[in-house]
């Protein structure tokens, strides 16, 4: 028998699950107590119980927290109660996460339907940080450092009634997601009416770059290898957006961070998508005045740095060997606000 779990079941089901999969659990690097969901409940003929399953429904799609049996032949039924839920409840996806050691859930979920969709290289190592019990090795002695993400695709979802008046987004799936960037699919609709099944989005932090001047009116520029070009670049100074950050407090410390100077009267002058078919990260440009030499350079990042006039960055750019897109739209701009501001 598959039944809902009854208040006279939380005993037993908080028991469970501290003994095999422990509580709370880790998702995509989020903590969610299975016990403060609904579940499903395996009873054997005599009332005895034999497995439970927990999911929880967010945004159309269901997400199973923990599955587990104490016998095979539970875990189907168990499955099939979630996702019948899922179904009445309007969701277009069934989906959960396992760890790579779990070869036998891996096989189980294959044979009932569901597909492998994402690994999540070494994603144990920011859950670990949130659930410090989480053993390194696992079943067959395998190391546990991996997420893999299985999904069942319940229903197609339909296009709105009327035609929207900008893109619009009917779901996300995430394929690859770290602190520096993330890969999404998303299913979306169009004003004529297109539907793309699969677009591409991606996500990195967003960035601000610096144009620090001095008295003489010279622009600071940093000599950096860079490894995606594979080549030397003259660039402005430049760096990621951390947390919860102040655009201007990034600006300063990364100045400060690989050049060594102190700077201040910082004021931002534009912000800016860079790639904005399908990459959502913004740019900022910060300008500022340079103050006391306090530090040396970053030598882990930045070869040398230099003050440069107006004239040797436009001899720069017309022998094209100024690449980075960030430094030749930062000092445009700046040059055009300074033209502005004299001719006003």
């Amino acid at each position: 028998m598959i039944l809902p779990i009854t208040p006279s079941d939380l005993p037993w089901a908080h028991q469970f699950l501290e003994e095999r999969c422990g509580i709370p659990v880790i998702t995509r690097g989020k903590t969610y107590d299975p016990m403060e969901y609904p579940g499903f409940i395996a009873k054997d003929k005599h009332g005895s119980h034999q497995g439970l399953v927990t999911y929880r429904i967010e945004n159309g799609e269901c997400e199973i927290l923990s599955l587990d049996s104490l016998s095979g032949g539970y875990g189907i039924g168990l499955v099939s109660a979630v996702k019948q839920t899922a179904l009445a409840a309007g969701c277009w996806r069934l989906w959960l996460i396992t760890t790579n050691d779990n070869t036998a859930a891996m096989r189980f979920y294959q044979k009932v339907g569901f597909h492998m969709v994402a690994i999540y290289r070494d994603a144990l190592a920011l859950s670990r940080q949130l659930k410090p019990s989480i053993p390194l090795t696992g079943q067959d002695g395998l190391p546990i450092r991996d997420e893999v993400e299985f999904e069942i695709i319940l229903r197609e979802l339909p296009p709105p009634a009327e035609p929207p008046a900008f893109p619009l987004r009917l779901a996300r799936r995430t394929i690859y997601e770290s602190e520096w960037a993330a890969l999404y699919l998303d299913r979306v609709v169009f004003p004529d009416g297109r539907l793309i099944a699969e677009y591409h989005m991606i996500h990195t932090k967003n960035a601000v770059a610096v144009l620090v001047e001095n008295d003489s009116g010279e622009l600071l520029f940093e000599y950096v290898y860079r490894y995606a070009t594979n080549r030397m670049e003259w660039e402005i100074p430049a760096g990621g957006v951390e947390k919860d950050e102040d655009i201007l407090e990034t600006a300063r410390r990364e100045v400060y961070e690989e050049t060594g100077y102190e700077t201040h009267s910082h004021r931002l002058i534009y912000t800016y998508n860079p790639a904005n078919g399908n990459i959502d990260t913004r740019f900022f440009l910060v300008a500022c005045r340079v103050g006391e030499k306090k530090a040396d350079i970053d030598k882990g990042e930045i070869q040398s740095i230099r003050w440069m006039k107006r004239k040797e960055i436009e001899e720069l750019i017309q022998r094209w060997e100024l690449k980075d897109g960030f430094t030749l739209v930062g000092v445009q701009l700046w040059w055009w606000i300074k033209q502005a501001r004299k001719e006003g």
